[in-house]
């Protein structure tokens, strides 16, 4: 893909049409100068990692191109580094005039996080860096500049008592006036129609729901029993009244947008993001127009001032390249609005069965306590279970077992993980022994001891809760992943320690007393958009069924017997041989999950693709499209982009080839949940009325708000928290968001799951 500037630097793709993008951002481009430098670099979709291979050569040479624009700041005005907001001519409130005129503008919150894990106000605030095109960066100190006397003098305002005799204000009076330009920067940034760009957006939404500032900034040092027009907190915080983005746009979620194959962290770092996609120049000079002249302020501002400057800089090159790519649909449309839902789902965490838990992990230690008396008994020596060197050493070493074949090459001791013990099963009691230690003691430790330590009391519930941090830019195919700790990889399974059933899952529970989880899981979704793509008639048939087992019907198809005839077995077989197709699988790896030969294997494909030749024709299709495109787009348009599909060895293309066919699927199952979440978040949070629904319908809805959360999206499955009364209304809403949020040649269809904590959920009945 290779980019033309124009003379106003708009954006000009060489090839393909006008795209949804380009109309969404026509005023953008108007606008749209060039950005801090003269020089920009843009480096190509194709140019993932700067790997030296003579073939990924050809592929940056084919896409990627620097490009030089003209300065864009006249007179240089952005090179004398940041300045105070209250130096602004007019002074204050001139700047808030002039900042309200803007049609877009770029800014970073200087925060911190206070310790105090179960506050109601987690977020201390100190200022805020904003800039817009062709201007300085400016900085408001908060609330220093929101006590600003805007007469001649040029004075902060003081509180009566506080030992300053000029410009003295009472306290009352003082915090007023702060209150009502606190109030303009809440419009300010609430403003619809006005794009605010930030790196990543969602700790900043977070920050201004709940923003803090310590009483000693208004020159008070307690303000308890003062009669304020803030909500105190701690006798020493002042809760300022929460500021709602609208219209943010993360440059984080553009940059993974772009190049979602990047590995990426937990926490992408600005810095580096900046160094990867622009000029050293380009870099220098957001530095330099970000960068106080004194130290002291340049540390106090805890570089807000330098990432504002680079947030432009690196605006100004990804947004013309996300507009000629046709992605800027995806990202308005689907990934910016669930930012403000994912800030929402940390906030409110979820709820945590302590006493369930604790009482757990007690029976846990107890029986694992036992189980290593029983491992020094048959071992006839003392060994740590927990060490994989030490069980190799009594295994192999000590008892003399059998090291199984192809597990003791190039290692420090022969393997002992769970295949090998597999192996070892018959040839020693203690085998069993260390196998259900290992469990028992990833379940204690790993499961059970990271959400006991992740967890905190909440002041307003007194309850115990979790609050994950959700990943949107961290994989390829756009799922949401978890951390701190990852709920979505508890399974549910449950384990039997002396007669005391354990399943993790028990102990996740409402966050609100009395409050039930409801549940909805899509059904083979995955497999809904292979049938939707492939548009295969014969398997979009019993998947258009409204009853009946759906491997049932398929296994029964393609191994020529009547639905009657197909035994569990061969309907297992059937399901796993879906989706090792779908999935990419080759002969030898779908052999090892049929527990058959290779040969076995290759020919139940065969005979599979032979049933359904729409689908073996779309795979076909699937593979070559993003071989001569280089990228495979989801059902919404976003793209991952796969060069080692053209460029890479034999291996390298053989796994883009599989990921091409499986990414297509699973991102269009990710955009399928996004899409029913931001549908959902709109009605019980916003209290937005849907577009589909009757004036019935419409009056049913409008009571969720404020009744209903969502509190995880586990892969294709969405976990809410209800009030009881409305649980009816609550059910209806999430089946009708998840199965209605598109349009696809088979029907979409969700399990509906309710209960007291999600390991004892129920199906949920209508007259429940």
């Amino acid at each position: 893909m290779q980019i033309k500037f124009g003379p106003d630097n708009s954006t000009v793709p060489i090839r393909g049409s006008a795209t949804l993008g380009d109309e969404l951002n026509a005023a953008f481009d108007q606008n749209k100068n060039a950005d801090l430098t003269d020089h920009v670099q843009l480096q190509s979709l194709g140019d993932r990692t700067r790997v030296s291979d003579e073939s990924f050569d050809l592929e940056k040479q084919e896409r990627c191109k620097r490009v030089n624009l003209s300065p864009g700041f006249k007179g240089n005005a952005c090179d004398k580094g940041p300045i105070h907001a209250i130096n602004t001519l007019g002074g204050f409130d001139s700047f808030l005039d002039l900042w309200e005129t803007t049609s877009e503008f770029y800014f970073d919150i200087h925060y911190n996080k206070r310790s105090e894990l179960n506050s109601v106000a987690p977020f201390e605030i100190h200022g805020i860096a904003i800039c817009w095109e062709n201007s300085s960066v400016y900085y408001v100190n908060i609330p220093k500049d929101l006590l600003w006397s805007d007469n001649s003098k040029n004075e902060c305002l003081h509180l009566s008592g506080s030992g300053n005799k000029s410009n003295v204000l009472p306290l009352e009076d003082m915090l007023e006036m702060a209150r009502c330009r606190w109030k303009r920067i809440g419009e300010i940034m609430g403003k619809r129609g006005v794009r605010k760009f930030a790196w990543k957006l969602k700790i900043q939404i977070q920050a201004l729901k709940s923003p803090a500032v310590h009483a000693q900034r208004f020159g008070c040092q307690n303000i308890a029993g003062k009669s304020t027009c803030f909500e105190i907190i701690d006798s020493s915080l002042l809760l300022l009244p929460p500021v709602h983005i609208k219209d943010g746009i993360d440059m984080c979620i553009v940059a993974w947008i772009l190049w979602p194959d990047e590995e990426r962290s937990s926490n992408p770092n600005l810095e580096k993001e900046v160094k990867k996609r622009l000029s050293s120049e380009a870099a220098a000079a957001a530095n330099r127009n970000g960068r106080w002249k004194n130290q002291m302020r340049r540390a106090a501002h805890n570089g807000c001032c330098r990432r504002v400057a680079q947030i432009r800089a690196l605006c100004s090159v990804l947004w013309k390249l996300l507009v000629s790519e046709g992605l800027t649909e995806a990202l308005v449309n689907i990934e910016i609005p669930l930012v403000n839902i994912l800030a929402d789902m940390e906030l409110w965490g979820v709820g945590l069965d302590m006493e369930g838990c604790l009482q757990a992990r007690k029976v846990l230690g107890k029986k694992l306590r036992q189980l290593e008396k029983e491992a020094y008994k048959l071992a006839g020596v003392t060994f740590s279970l927990y060490t994989a060197a030490d069980i190799a050493n009594v295994l192999y070493g000590h008892l003399k077992l059998p090291i199984p074949e192809g597990h003791n090459k190039g290692k420090q001791h022969p393997s002992t993980d769970k295949h090998c013990l597999d192996l070892l099963r018959d040839e020693h009691p203690i085998i069993p022994i260390i196998k259900e230690h290992r469990t028992l003691a990833k379940l204690l430790n790993c499961t059970l001891g990271s959400i006991c330590s992740l967890s905190r009391l909440s002041v307003k519930t007194q309850k115990y809760t979790l609050h994950g941090h959700w990943l949107q830019t961290s994989t390829a195919t756009g799922r949401l992943s978890m951390e701190e700790p990852n709920l979505q990889d508890e399974k549910g399974s449950e384990t039997n320690v002396d007669y005391y059933n354990i399943n993790a899952r028990d102990y996740f529970i409402p966050t609100q007393d009395n409050w039930l989880l409801l549940t909805a899981d899509y059904s083979q979704i995955e497999l809904r958009l292979m049938a939707h793509f492939s548009k295969d008639s014969a398997l979009i048939e019993p998947l258009s069924k409204p009853e009946g087992d759906v491997f049932t019907m398929i296994a029964a198809r393609w191994t020529r017997i009547s639905e009657d005839s197909v035994s569990s077995h061969v309907r297992d077989q059937t399901k796993r041989l879906v989706y090792g197709i779908l999935y990419g699988m080759g002969a030898n790896s779908l052999a090892e999950q049929l527990d058959c030969s290779p040969e076995e294997a290759s020919e139940k494909i065969r005979n599979f693709k032979s049933s359904f030749p729409g689908v073996a024709s779309w795979l076909n299709e699937a593979v070559a499209y993003c071989r001569k495109k280089g990228y495979i787009e989801t059902l919404k348009g976003r793209k991952r982009f796969l060069s080692k599909i053209k460029f890479g060895n034999s291996k390298e293309k053989s796994k883009a080839q599989r990921q091409a066919v499986n990414s297509i699927c699973q991102g269009s199952a990710a955009d399928i949940i996004k899409i029913a979440m931001i549908n959902i978040y709109s009605v019980i949070v916003e209290g937005v009325e849907r577009p589909d629904s009757t004036s019935q319908l419409a009056t049913k809805l409008h009571i969720l708000k404020g009744r209903c959360r969502i509190l995880l999206q586990v892969h294709d499955e969405l976990v809410l928290e209800v009030d009881p009364s409305v649980i009816k209304e609550a059910a209806l809403l999430l089946q009708t968001s998840m199965e209605n949020a598109v349009s696809l040649l088979v029907p979409l269809q969700v399990k509906l799951k309710v209960g007291k904590s999600w390991g004892s959920l129920q199906p949920f009945q209508a007259d429940h």
